[in-house]
């Protein structure tokens, strides 16, 4: 799918947040900057939804918005941040397994 064609996740759910989580990726994997990557997006009603960023290495996990597959298909919502992460921290150790024993949550203690 073409940029233009994809679903406009920002207007579809009104979002007013979002965290790039490619840094915590590189940081856990120590493999250099990752090929796909997730977004934590937080929406003004205060759901909270995990998005590809780019890359296609969790096209195979639902529940992840991927506003470039057709038809598109809505992800799971979350009434918190800390469980939208929880579920973008699993889907991390289901696409890079060598992490499995990693806390991630560690990365934010050191920023």
């Amino acid at each position: 799918m073409r940029q233009e064609e994809q679903a406009n996740t920002h207007v579809m759910f009104d979002t007013n947040a979002h965290e790039h989580l490619d840094g915590l990726i590189q940081w856990a994997t120590k493999k250099g900057y990752p090929d796909s990557s997730l977004n934590l997006v937080g929406c003004r009603d205060g759901r909270w939804f995990i998005e590809v960023d780019f890359g296609r290495e969790f096209d195979l996990i639902e529940g992840i918005s991927k506003p470039y597959q057709s038809p598109y298909v809505e992800p799971l919502f979350f009434p918190t941040d800390d469980a939208a992460r929880a579920f973008a921290y699993d889907a991390i150790k289901r696409v890079h397994p060598e992490v499995e024993g990693v806390n991630l949550e560690d990365y934010w203690d050191e920023d």
